[in-house]
């Protein structure tokens, strides 16, 4: 009997081990037939090195990602003759080249902070860029020199604030003014955007807010660096973006002039609240971003108006190549709207992308492929590694790879004829327009799909009439706003723009109706809880396994998809959010709303938390203290008391409600310094946290989870990083 066994058991272990080999066989033989995509995994391989690196809780030492490239690469080496150890090498050394990418971007753009809040003082600087808000006009400054003596670091740039718009401000002015400098905000709450993160890639060392005026000033003598060609080429630029701005805006007026330059020179700054609020719940916020629409179609347009100006030459059409000669005034256009633009992030995306396309024309080759949107993203993180993390780079490349993936799909199964997508060229025009409309609904459907994880994790709203508002605005935009731009600016050289600007402002009338109408429909947008930073990679290494393969072992990255979705349901909010800049505390109520310890000052702290927890922020201002129910709040002169989930909270207003409250409550907040002996006044210690614990967290969120207390800070995510000022004491000495 035991030989039986002894059989089965050789049996048993022959057939796992034939599984284990058929199966092995099976994802060797699938992965070497899609070996032309192999490619398209490079940027992927940056990223996830880039994202290793800002997860870490320390800065790493200097050697740490430059060695591990070395070792992958020397591993490599060694291991040539194995194909499975020279591909994981490979993936190794992608990952380690984005960590040292990361790594020496951020020391290349080390620059002193702030780390302290200044009194007025008088300085001179130089203006780089302006923006005209609704009552305020927001400055960034160069080269800022104080007077008088001053311990403060020697700033490399600032961001001030200014309410006057008596003086005339243009890049590259010199202005003398009083100021008050702050250094850059961190988070509001754990998790929440980083401000100062962002601050420290564009060498924002100090933030503040003007008094009084500023005056014009000449450069001051002695500059350390006085600024070169490239900084006078770039004032030149910003000068040119704000006359353009300005003189858009005076003859539209209104929210029209303001959407007009943020289509063609991507200045924002004009737009109202209720505007941007309207275009964001319709889904058409992403029309106002300087992207591949706009860059498309400004090239496009130009191209085949310029190629059907030549074509009515038969001399220069029957003896030239007008098509490339229109591909390369082109590729002229795209860049020079590119620099219009500001040179924003999807605005050198959609250039980089553009400029292949044009490219290929010129070598006549098929340029629209993942390739093409795989070595556009290698670019930009080669160059700005940081550009990971921003929403627009997010946004901006899912979409575009979602699309041209549906359109690889649809090209290999032949759906796809000259006329579009969903069929050929071919009919009347009702039959043209309806193929337009379904081409604009099925892009609009898949771009949709593949932004909405971003959209929910950076803003956790969801627009439900987004296809419906697209299927009206692309079109408008497509066919009326943008090539009517074109002409704008070709024209404004010569003053002779007005009626092509006043028909432009006829179309943004139509969009701007479009998007009120839409966003006041009930059930507009959906406010949900943030995916986990987790579940955002599941979900984006998900999706990027079912575009990138072709074969059917691309649906494993469905349950990936899932997975990341998933996670919504277990982000719980925090029971208490806690900001000691803000001076404010939530506590969430019994009915899921969170209430406020005060409204008055701290209302962008108050909605900001309100939209990372998927909340509408227009409640804020009505959710006091004093609206809670007494049943769990209340409050008095001296601070406040409150039960959650079983435990007492105390808030203390005045130091004399110290002694009672620290003997009575589980937890106690206060702004003010508690007594040393708070905490042992009662048995279990009450879990204090005061003035003090606030100076080194920044801002607190704290869950109840059953018997435990759990505590988040901001000084805890942000961890010892260069760009986190609060948590580092050497940015003083520089």
């Amino acid at each position: 009997m035991s030989q039986a066994y002894g059989k089965a058991g050789q049996s048993e272990t022959a057939g796992a081990a034939s599984w284990r080999a058929a199966v092995a066989a099976a994802v060797g033989d699938a992965f070497l037939a899609e070996r032309d995509r192999w490619v398209l995994w490079c940027p992927v391989g940056l990223g996830c090195g880039i994202a290793l690196y800002f997860a870490l809780p320390a800065e790493p030492a200097p050697e740490w990602g430059i060695t591990a490239l070395v070792l992958a690469v020397a591993s490599g080496w060694l291991a040539r003759r194995n194909a499975a150890l020279l591909g994981l090498c490979l993936c190794l050394g992608l990952v380690f080249a984005g960590f040292s990418l990361a790594q020496w971007r951020t020391a290349s753009v080390a620059a002193p902070v702030l780390t302290e809040e200044t009194r007025a003082l008088w300085l001179t600087a130089r203006v780089l860029r302006v923006e005209e808000r609704q009552t305020r006009v927001r400055l960034l400054l160069a080269q800022p020199v104080i007077e008088g003596p001053s311990a403060l670091p020697r700033l490399e740039r600032i961001r001030l604030s200014m309410a006057s718009k008596r003086l005339a401000v243009a890049p590259g002015d010199w202005l003398r003014l009083r100021a008050v400098l702050r250094p850059p905000s961190p988070p509001v709450a754990p998790g929440s955007y980083d401000f100062a993160r962002r601050a420290y890639f564009e060498r924002i060392g100090a933030v503040g807010f003007v008094l009084g005026h500023a005056e014009p000033a000449k450069a001051p003598a002695g500059l350390a660096a006085p600024p070169g060609l490239f900084a006078e080429i770039g004032a030149r630029w910003e000068r040119l973006r704000q006359r353009i701005s300005q003189r858009l805006r005076a003859d539209l007026g209104g929210q029209e002039g303001a959407v007009a330059a943020a289509l063609i020179v991507g200045d924002r700054s004009g737009l109202s609240e209720a505007t941007t609020q309207n275009l964001r719940d319709s889904g058409l916020a992403h029309l106002l971003a300087i992207s591949g629409l706009h860059l498309g179609l400004m090239a496009g347009t130009f191209f085949f108006a310029m190629r059907f100006v030549l074509a009515l030459i038969p001399p220069l059409a029957l003896r030239y190549p007008i098509k490339k000669w229109a591909a390369v005034g082109a590729l002229i256009v795209a860049f020079v709207y590119m620099l219009l633009a500001g040179a924003t992030v999807p605005a050198q995306r959609a250039f980089l992308m553009i400029a292949i396309v044009f490219l290929a024309i010129l070598i006549d080759r098929n340029a629209i492929s993942l390739r093409l949107v795989a070595w556009a993203a290698t670019v930009l993180l080669v160059l700005s590694p940081e550009l990971l993390l921003s929403v627009s780079f997010q946004l901006s490349f899912a979409a575009v790879a979602c699309l041209v993936a549906a359109y690889e799909h649809i090209s290999d199964r032949r759906r796809l004829a000259t006329g579009g997508w969903l069929g050929s060229g071919e009919g009347g025009w009702l039959q043209s327009l309806a193929r337009y409309l379904g081409n604009v609904g099925l892009a609009t459907v898949i771009a949709t799909l593949a932004t909405t994880p971003f959209a929910v994790y950076h803003f956790n709203r969801l627009a439900w009439f987004g296809l419906l508002a697209n299927l009206i605005a692309v079109p408008v935009t497509a066919l009326w706003i943008m090539p009517l731009a074109l002409v704008t600016l070709l024209l404004m050289p010569f003053g002779l723009d007005g009626p092509f600007v006043f028909l432009m402002g006829l179309g943004i009338t139509l969009l701007l109706w479009v998007a009120e109408t839409v966003a006041s429909w009930p059930g507009a947008i959906s406010l949900l809880p943030s995916i986990t930073p987790l579940g955002l990679g599941l979900l984006v290494m998900g999706g990027l396994w079912l575009i990138i393969w072709r074969r059917r072992w691309r649906w494993l990255g469905l349950p990936f998809v899932l997975a990341g979705w998933s996670t919504v349901a277990v982000n719980s909010p925090p029971q208490i959010l806690v900001s000691q800049e803000a001076r404010m505390i939530a506590l969430q109520g019994p009915d899921g709303h969170y209430y406020f310890n005060r409204l008055r000052g701290g209302r962008f702290v108050r909605e900001s938390w309100l939209e990372d927890r998927g909340q509408d922020k227009a409640a804020a201002a009505e959710r006091g203290f004093d609206a809670a129910g007494e049943d769990w709040l209340r409050c008095d002169a001296l601070g406040c008391r409150a039960l959650l989930a079983g435990r007492s909270i105390a808030i203390v207003r005045q130091p004399l409600a110290f002694r009672e409250d620290c003997r009575r409550n589980d937890i106690v907040l206060s702004f003010s310094p508690a007594p040393a002996a708070c905490a042992s006044a009662r048995s279990p210690p009450a879990r204090v946290i005061d003035r003090g614990r606030l100076a080194e967290a920044k801002a607190l969120a704290i869950w109840f989870d059953g018997e435990a207390v759990r505590l988040k800070s901001v000084a805890q995510v942000s961890g010892r990083r260069p760009w986190a000022w609060w948590s580092r004491d050497d940015l003083a000495d520089r």
